[in-house]
């Protein structure tokens, strides 16, 4: 479920184009976020952004991070964190009155209050990974001959009631992105 990470960070760019310093949220303890936030700090660099490690080992620790970090930054990211995402709720409820962002790893920390992603659909990684299963079943594949398969069609979701509230301006092209998936 590897998301596209530069892809991500560029889309806070477009959303916050005078963004200079992003707070990268995420559980040390994960090595999957490890591997996120290196392709996230790389991608920062190209864009000339500094970026602030704000990291977390549990649930209880979300609010006391964010708070800490909010004037510190321009927008957050958050990667595809089990943690982060089980606190999205949090983080909302502290950037939003902020005005501060948080581009997510995935769609459905949109719903839980994150800002915006161009993200996996994990409704279509769950399709792309039973149609492998029935490749397996029916003698067409050996999990051990298998090649590992991304995600290629990735979607863009918004969250416009956020934005609105925040006064954060979505530029027209991202909207009308939007209005055509």
């Amino acid at each position: 479920d590897l998301t596209p990470v530069a892809e991500q960070i560029q889309l806070l760019k477009d959303l916050v184009p005078d963004a200079q310093t992003v707070g990268l949220l995420y559980n040390s303890g994960e090595a999957n976020s490890q591997f996120q936030m290196d392709l996230a700090r790389a991608a920062c660099e190209e864009l000339g952004l500094e970026t602030l490690d704000l990291t977390v080992s549990s649930t209880n620790e979300i609010q006391q991070v964010v708070e800490s970090a909010v004037s510190r930054v321009d927008a957050f990211y958050a990667p595809t964190d089990n943690v982060i995402a089980n606190g999205m709720a949090t983080v909302s409820m502290i950037t939003e009155p902020a005005g501060i962002p948080v581009i997510c790893g995935e769609e459905g920390q949109v719903q839980n209050g994150g800002t915006a992603t161009y993200g996996i659909s994990y409704y279509n990684l769950g399709k792309l990974t039973a149609a492998q299963a029935v490749d397996i079943l029916e003698g067409k594949s050996v999990p051990a001959d298998m090649p590992i398969q991304y995600l290629t069609d990735c979607v863009l979701a918004i969250n416009e009631e956020s934005c609105q509230r925040m006064g954060l301006a979505i530029p027209q092209e991202l909207l009308d992105q939007l209005a055509a998936e």
